[in-house]
């Protein structure tokens, strides 16, 4: 490639000034690439690229540096990897979610995680309340674990505030009633201790009481 500074051809653009170095673009080697919507990516020779390398690592196009990256930028905001456009986007495309730990768009919540789509991203805790003012809990047994109000625990599963989780058996002291856990049964209600149910007296075990 010919290089200005030196006049000379070399093979490679220069690593050296100009922060980034220079990079390879239609046979001249400049600061910035000139062929519109390429990055300058480090691991294909210093060259102006449409997609950034993935191999033999996998790096990113920051459209605010118009440098291809390890990790996307923060600022002005949070941005995402996309792997299948090699890009850094601001949201991630229908179908795909956040993950903040990663920053990186994916197809499934990380293990531990839940998928919140209030904010359309993975959480290790979701969230107390959303929009409306109702809990959210965070449900195991989708496909993917997401977060979901009490009417929403699959079947056998019971909201559980104490650990913000749908689950099978509530915690210590709490009974079962309906889709929820709670301290104490209604009125008319009897914590059952041989099924973990809020019952009717009727329904008491057989020579117990209510």
């Amino acid at each position: 490639f010919k290089y200005n500074d030196t006049r000379v051809c070399i093979d490679i653009c220069p690593s050296t000034l100009g922060g980034n170095g220079s990079f390879s673009d239609n046979g001249m080697c400049y600061w910035t690439c000139i062929t519109p919507n390429t990055y300058r990516d480090i691991q294909s020779n210093r060259s102006c690229q449409p997609l950034c390398s993935f191999s033999p690592v996998k790096y990113y196009g920051d459209r605010t540096t118009w440098m291809c990256v390890l990790d996307c930028p923060t600022y002005p905001q949070y941005y995402y990897a996309y792997d299948p456009d090699r890009i850094c986007r601001t949201d991630c495309p229908s179908t795909w979610m956040r993950d903040p730990y990663t920053r990186k768009c994916v197809s499934t919540c990380p293990n531990n995680t839940f998928f919140d789509n209030t904010t359309d991203q993975c959480v290790q805790k979701c969230p107390t309340e959303n929009s409306t003012g109702i809990p959210y809990y965070g449900d195991t047994t989708y496909t993917i674990p997401k977060c979901v109000i009490d009417a929403d625990c699959s079947n056998g599963t019971y909201a559980d505030d104490q650990v913000g989780l749908c689950v099978s058996n509530c915690s210590y002291n709490q009974w079962k009633y309906g889709k929820k856990c709670l301290a104490y049964c209604p009125n008319g209600y009897y914590g059952n201790y041989a099924t973990g149910f809020c019952v009717q007296p009727s329904a008491c075990p057989t020579g117990q009481y209510a």
